[in-house]
């Protein structure tokens, strides 16, 4: 199982969820250790140093089911989105171990790879807010349109009132700000070409964060009642996904 978001999603919905799910005994944590160009131009200077293997033993609570949990930790939630493609496991998964799902919270889903529905035979649920700037959930609808189009296991659930961050919720965290001079993508259409260089698809020049369409300044912020839910939503998915009934 994978799980993500830009803002420390893992700590929060999915440790609580997996909690709420019965999930506590052995959980091995893959940390992708990522080097990105500062332009990500060129997928050809994306490497994944890893991935590096903790593992961390716990007691099982009374009543708690013992069973293995395979978690990414990575620093952005579009990573543990497109984690789920088949060239990128191919590229960095040695180990013949496949995650059992994706759970990313509010992906940044700008840019179209190359072959970007061949992902996982492995269910996808992506948790997103309606208002997001940072990384507007209209692009993820598109993309999870092509992945239902190409017959895979995927949804995207879409809160109303939440931010980009809204899971922080959880620790009680209840407005928004704006994220000063922080950069989105929310008005880049970004596409791979088939040398692997990203390009901005209306100029069909190689991308860069001194475009045009790179905004400035998006809103992020906690909804305490739509974090919940979201919580709620992950454990079922868990139990379902682990047959924990």
């Amino acid at each position: 199982m994978t799980t993500q978001s830009g803002s420390g999603g893992f700590r929060r919905v999915a440790v609580l969820a997996l909690v709420a799910a019965a999930i506590v005994a052995v959980v091995v944590v893959v940390w992708h250790h990522m080097s990105l160009s500062s332009e990500r131009s060129d997928l050809a200077q994306t490497t994944a140093k890893g991935p590096v293997v903790q593992v961390v033993k716990a007691n099982a609570a009374p009543g708690m089911q013992a069973v293995t949990v395979l978690a990414s930790v990575t620093p952005y939630s579009q990573a543990t989105l497109y984690a789920s493609l088949d060239r990128f496991n191919k590229l960095w998964n040695k180990s013949g171990v496949e995650f059992a799902g994706y759970i990313p919270f509010y992906p940044d889903c700008a840019t179209t790879y190359n072959t970007d529905t061949d992902v996982a035979d492995r269910p996808i649920r992506i948790f997103h807010g309606t208002p997001d700037d940072y990384n507007p959930v209209a692009s993820c609808k598109a993309y999870v349109a092509r992945l239902k189009d190409a017959r895979h296991d995927v949804e995207l659930t879409e809160y109303p009132d939440s931010q980009h961050g809204f899971d922080a919720g959880l620790i009680g965290v209840n407005g928004v700000t704006v994220a000063v001079n922080a950069q989105s993508v929310r008005n880049c259409h970004i596409k791979e070409s088939d040398g692997g260089l990203l390009l901005d698809a209306d100029t069909q020049k190689p991308f860069s964060y001194k475009d045009d369409c790179v905004a400035l300044n998006p809103h992020v912020g906690g909804n305490p009642a739509t974090a919940e839910e979201a919580r709620k939503a992950v454990v079922t998915f868990l139990q379902a996904l682990f047959n924990l009934g």
